[in-house]
């Protein structure tokens, strides 16, 4: 899980939000990085919309912050409570009160 967070955060954040902020303004980048962001993630059961926006929160911070350590730990934390959420569900389904 942590190789896969460093690795898209350098080709999302490090690489293509850089270059596209180069030319267009900042809240076009971050749109254009997090749509395709989100479509990485189709195969995923995250959905689009929630990888979306936490794409565009994590866009900012690393824009905000131009440090890609913050991206990667922010990251790394949203996909490590999507986790533990999916473990306590998966163990306790009368918690799951959503579906």
């Amino acid at each position: 899980m942590v190789l896969f967070v460093i690795l898209e955060e350098l080709t999302f954040r490090e690489f293509f939000l850089r270059e596209i902020r180069k030319t267009k303004s900042e809240l076009f980048s971050i749109i254009i990085v997090s749509v395709f962001f989100s479509l990485s993630h189709l195969n995923t059961d995250s959905g689009l919309l929630p990888v979306f926006i936490g794409s565009l929160i994590i866009s900012r911070l690393y824009l905000k912050s131009n440090s890609i350590l913050n991206a990667i730990l922010l990251h790394f934390l949203i996909n490590i409570s999507n986790f533990f959420i999916y473990l306590l569900f998966a163990n306790f389904p009368e918690l799951n009160f959503v579906y």
